[in-house]
């Protein structure tokens, strides 16, 4: 592994072009190790701004003094986003997932397959004591408002997942839980799935803990 030391971010990445430009073009064996930059003695906003740069010009691995989860988050959540494309939404695969080694006992939860939504809800789900399910629609990468509105989710669409999953006949307690922000679509979703019964959970991901307490407790 080859260190390139830090002076200035320009002269760095001036540097790591060369080096990026030598293993690549020139295919030069003895610049085609991994490069790491070693940063310390910046204030967080600084460091913050060079390690970005860094990542998206060519450094295999950034040294820091001390652990921030903030900043490694950031920094993770840009290195993921480098090579996607802009114009299409990040989108999960519209599946029937499973959390916690779900039972007969199991929560039904619904949502798109906005990639952040599926994330969010998730993060939730993975945190409950309770096995559950989260049923995910082909949106097109929409967040559910927006789904909602450009017809994107609808009760077919959303009934058609259910039904085409076997798995949800395990379940005892036939209960769908959808978006608050869906609340419009229950009854629609009520008529379609009439085996089911349709229940608004909440607007936001981080209430779902509250909301399911609540709900196993009525």
């Amino acid at each position: 592994m080859k260190e390139v030391y830090f002076t200035n971010l320009s002269q760095t990445i001036q540097e790591l072009s060369k080096i990026r430009y030598e293993a690549v073009i020139n295919r030069n064996e003895n610049f085609s190790k991994p490069v790491y930059v070693n940063l310390s003695g910046q204030d967080f906003y600084t460091l913050c701004s060079i390690a970005s740069s860094l990542v998206c010009k060519y450094a295999n691995l950034i040294i820091f003094d001390d652990f921030d989860e903030a900043l490694l988050s950031s920094l993770i959540t840009l290195r993921l986003n480098i090579y996607t494309d802009p114009q299409k939404p990040l989108q999960v695969e519209s599946k029937v997932y499973e959390f916690n080694n779900p039972d007969e006992n199991a929560l039904v939860f619904l949502t798109t397959n906005f990639a952040l939504s599926y994330f969010a809800v998730a993060n939730e789900l993975s945190g409950l004591k309770c096995g559950s399910y989260l049923v995910i629609t082909p949106s097109e990468g929409m967040s559910v408002l927006t789904a909602w509105s450009a017809q994107k989710i609808t009760a077919e669409i959303a009934s058609k997942v259910v039904s085409a999953n076997d798995i949800l006949e395990k379940v005892k307690n036939k209960q769908i839980i959808i978006p608050g922000l869906l609340c419009d679509l229950k009854d629609e979703l009520q008529e379609a799935l009439p085996e089911w019964k349709i229940v608004v959970g909440t607007t936001e991901a981080y209430k779902i803990p509250e909301f399911v307490k609540k709900l196993q407790n009525a």
